[in-house]
């Protein structure tokens, strides 16, 4: 794997590995177009591990998902706001994941995680009530 440099890199916690959760990159208008009159086609994502401040989300390579940008992506409905810190590059799928740290959590995505981090846990039941 590929690494792009990343001298901001401060992880707070330990990343999690979790059976990844569809979401979709909603991406920024251009400059100068607005959202409604600008038609952007959906961009399949996987969360693939989480900490405590962020994320491993995979995604697709696209010009306007750069390191420092304020990004979107949506969960069963829910819009979720994350800022890409990192970007990984898998030289043999040419698949990038995205280190991502979280902006805003919509709720829907925020108890999947929770979930994913949860299943299988020793203590299973309190975990869920923890959320």
């Amino acid at each position: 794997m590929t690494t792009e440099p990343d001298k901001t890199s401060r992880r707070i916690g330990e990343r999690v590995v979790i059976e990844p959760i569809d979401v979709v990159w909603v991406l920024p208008p251009a400059k100068g177009v607005s959202r409604l009159r600008r038609k952007s086609p959906d961009l399949a994502g996987r969360v693939l591990e989480v900490s405590i401040t962020g994320a491993a989300i995979e995604g697709p390579r696209h010009p306007e998902l750069t390191r420092g940008t304020l990004a979107m992506v949506t969960f069963d409905g829910g819009q979720s706001m994350v800022r890409i810190r990192r970007i990984e590059v898998d030289d043999a799928t040419d698949v990038l994941v995205y280190g991502v740290e979280h902006e805003r959590l919509d709720d829907g995505l925020r108890e999947a995680i929770f979930r994913a981090v949860g299943r299988g846990r020793p203590d299973e039941e309190l975990w869920r009530r923890s959320y």
